[in-house]
């Protein structure tokens, strides 16, 4: 933040869902610009050798690597024939939902494709409602299959927020073009994040595919 404009910094504060995502993981901090404004917007951190931090020891870059993701490749896995049906989401860093006020730390199907849907319509057309007959759809033919994960917290200005790590299985037992807008969803998700507070380290998702008949 100390690397953007103050205007624009005042900006992200004020926004639904932000156009980046961010979080650490043995030694490396991930940030993902969601927007080509967002990215523009922090170059100038590429040239950094060293980042000076509040209360905390001078950090040494030793490497920076870019990866991208477009929106027509998005559209390829979208329009594409997916030979999945079972996706491994890895949850990379703590993750949490807030429903009704209260915060959820075990996912539902619901909840993370809601998630996800919520932030892609947001930052790519500009909306903030979701499709609800197809999150019905989604929910109706998409189900949590296995699962392996444990509760941790995960501290936001001092506060301890309750959430949870691990990994899920979730098997589609749809038609292949919901298997494919899933599959893309998920994509978009490990750059978005689910979940909330991805902007401050929260919500950090790897995938794994697996084959129709394994």
């Amino acid at each position: 933040m100390e690397q953007i404009p103050n205007d624009y910094a005042e900006q992200l504060h004020n926004q639904s869902v932000n156009p980046y995502s961010l979080y650490t993981a043995r030694g490396k901090l991930v940030i993902n610009a969601l927007t080509d404004d967002f990215f523009e917007k922090i170059a100038s951190i590429l040239n950094l050798t060293i980042v000076k931090l509040t209360n905390h020891e001078a950090i040494k870059i030793e490497r920076i690597e870019i990866e991208t993701l477009t929106q027509k490749e998005l559209a390829k896995i979208f329009y594409a024939e997916s030979p999945v049906n079972q996706f491994e989401i890895i949850f990379n860093s703590p993750t949490s939902f807030k429903q009704n006020g209260e915060y959820v730390l075990f996912p539902t199907v619901g909840l993370i494709f809601q998630s996800v849907m919520r932030k892609y319509e947001a930052l790519m057309d500009g909306e903030s409602s979701i499709d609800e007959e197809m999150l019905h759809e989604i929910e109706t033919h998409a189900k949590i299959t296995s699962y392996n994960l444990r509760s941790k917290y995960f501290r936001v200005h001092g506060q301890p927020i309750p959430a949870f790590v691990g990994e899920i299985k979730i098997t589609i037992f749809g038609a292949n073009t919901l298997i494919s807008y899933l599959r893309m969803l998920l994509t978009f998700g490990t750059f978005s994040g689910i979940g909330i507070k991805s902007s401050m380290g929260m919500g950090a998702i790897l995938i794994n595919e697996r084959q129709k008949d394994e």
